[in-house]
């Protein structure tokens, strides 16, 4: 169905790996705010991220252990992957920690957007498994009270000069 629209078609395994990908990438890009961060707000948020994607990732590993299903690489999870690294890459050449903590929180409220809109209209129509359905039903929850946590931060950050 999903390539009937255009939308690339994904197995369960595919779907576990995107999860995967999507969770290392906001580990990463937490780590290292919180050694970069100005703004307290900013580095708990970034601490927040660190652990909960770290406990999320973990969860998915057991879960998919009993299930039977081992992650497998698409070109979607490549493509989400190369675009964290592009995002660590700019993070970590940005001058200055106001102008860091608002380029963090930036890319963190556009990655859980786009995470949003990728569970809603790619993953969850796919996922065949209940067992990883309701998993991605939890992880979209927790998707969207990252973001919205990250809105105000953002907007009580300096504006950009």
């Amino acid at each position: 169905m999903a390539a009937d629209i255009g939308l690339p078609a994904l197995s369960d395994e595919e779907i576990a790996q995107v999860l995967i990908t999507v969770n290392l990438g906001e580990i990463q890009q937490g780590e290292f705010a919180e050694r970069q961060a100005m703004d307290s707000e900013v580095r708990r948020f970034a601490e927040q991220l660190v652990l909960e994607h770290t406990a999320a990732n973990q969860e998915l590993q057991v879960r998919l252990h009993a299930l039977g299903v081992t992650p497998r690489e698409s070109p979607l999870s490549q493509q989400l992957a190369a675009e964290s690294n592009q995002i660590l890459a700019i993070l970590r050449s940005t001058v200055g920690m106001e102008a860091f903590d608002r380029a963090y929180v930036d890319v963190q409220v556009a990655l859980h957007a786009n995470t949003l809109f990728l569970m809603d209209s790619v993953l969850q129509p796919q996922i065949d498994r209940a067992e990883l359905r309701d998993f991605a039903l939890v992880t979209r929850d927790t998707v969207q009270r990252h973001l919205d946590t990250a809105v105000p931060i953002r907007k009580g950050l300096s504006p950009s000069p």
